[in-house]
């Protein structure tokens, strides 16, 4: 298919002239692979689909052609990032649709850092740490559940009974 508007035409139903307004797409998205040569960025959006409880995830092929994008640097692979734009055509064997980004918008690096739902091999270990020196009560580790130090008990100090009686109070 050459275009998403020739997938709209149908079968010579309309005129040649007819240009009906493709989808446009808005996504937020990961770079899977970079073809520099082809002008290609293949990205990966991940939908979490509520007819059955779980993500699904699908590939979209981002097409850098034009002038507009000759001096635009290209994303690293594994990085966030935001586009915009109408859909181009479909791929007849894998049926991956290809956008013609009107924006492309870099997020930051740190949310791409770890994608996978395995912890870091580098993982901080905390060990229990002393507030101050003045109060050497030690923190609990992460799984225990935080209690403070039992409070020391108050000293009541007698208060004055309210008078009962009314009038003046004899003095001697």
């Amino acid at each position: 298919m050459d275009s998403f508007t020739v997938l709209l035409r149908g079968k010579n139903d309309l005129p040649d002239d007819f240009e009906p307004a493709a989808p446009t797409i808005f996504a937020i998205c990961f770079v899977v692979d970079i073809n520099e040569a082809g002008g290609l960025i293949k990205v990966r959006m991940i939908d979490y689909d509520r007819r059955v409880p779980r993500r699904t995830s699908a590939d979209i092929n981002i097409l850098r052609v034009g002038r507009r994008w000759d001096k635009t640097a290209w994303p690293r692979v594994g990085t966030a990032i935001q586009v915009r734009g109408t859909i181009h055509s479909q791929n007849d064997i894998t049926s991956i649709f290809s956008i013609q980004p009107d924006a492309i918008g870099f997020l930051p690096i740190s949310l791409a850092a770890d994608t996978s739902g395995t912890p870091s091999p580098k993982k901080r270990k905390f060990a229990r740490k002393v507030s101050s020196v003045s109060d050497p009560t030690p923190l609990p580790p992460n799984d225990e559940e935080f209690r403070p130090p039992p409070s020391e008990p108050a000293t009541l100090t007698p208060a004055a009974a309210p008078s009962t009686s009314k009038g003046k109070s004899r003095s001697r």
